[in-house]
C-alpha cells in the first residue's frame, strides 16, 4: 500500500514540476566562467564550482560554473530553487532543482530528468545533512537563448 500511495504521488507530480529556473541567474558570454565566477564568489563568502554532466540542461552544461550560497538555511530551501547537495548515492555534488517535498526532506530533480528523484527509482529524498546550499549564479560562454 506504502508504494502504492508513493507511486501515486509520483504521478500527481508529474504533470507539475517546477518551472525551469530564471534564465537571468545566468551570466552568458563570459570570457572566462571560471575566473568570473570565483571573483564573485570570493568577493561574497560564496563557493564557485564548474558543471559537468548533464542533468540540468539547458540551464546549466558542462563547462558552466555556478556560484552558491553555503550559508543559505536549510529552512529557507522551497520547491523550484536550484540547489547543491551531497548524496550518499554519488561520489561528488550534486547540482539539481527542487521538485517536492517528502517528509523531512526533498524530491530532486535535473531539468533534463525523464523522472525524479524519489524511493520509487532509488533514490531517497534530500536531507539537510546532504545540504550544500542555494544557487546563486551561473557563468557560460554560451550566447543568451
Amino acid at each position: 500500500m506504502k508504494r502504492f500511495l508513493s507511486l501515486f504521488a509520483l504521478v500527481l507530480l508529474a504533470g507539475c514540476g517546477p518551472k525551469p529556473p530564471d534564465q537571468s541567474l545566468i551570466l552568458w558570454e563570459q570570457p572566462s566562467p571560471m575566473i568570473a565566477a570565483m571573483a564573485h564568489a570570493r568577493e561574497k563568502q560564496f563557493i564557485a564550482k564548474p558543471v559537468a554532466g548533464v542533468s540540468m540542461e539547458p540551464f546549466l552544461v558542462s563547462g558552466d560554473w555556478v556560484v552558491y550560497d553555503p550559508q543559505a538555511p536549510w529552512s529557507g530551501v522551497k520547491v523550484g530553487q536550484v540547489i547543491l547537495y551531497k548524496p550518499d548515492w554519488f561520489d561528488g555534488p550534486v547540482i539539481h532543482q527542487v521538485a517536492a517535498k517528502s517528509g523531512d526532506g526533498w524530491i530532486m530533480s535535473g531539468i533534463n530528468n525523464a523522472h525524479y528523484e524519489s524511493s520509487i527509482n532509488g533514490f531517497p529524498p534530500v536531507i539537510e545533512r546532504m545540504y550544500l546550499g542555494t544557487f546563486v549564479l551561473g557563468y557560460t560562454t554560451r550566447k543568451r537563448p
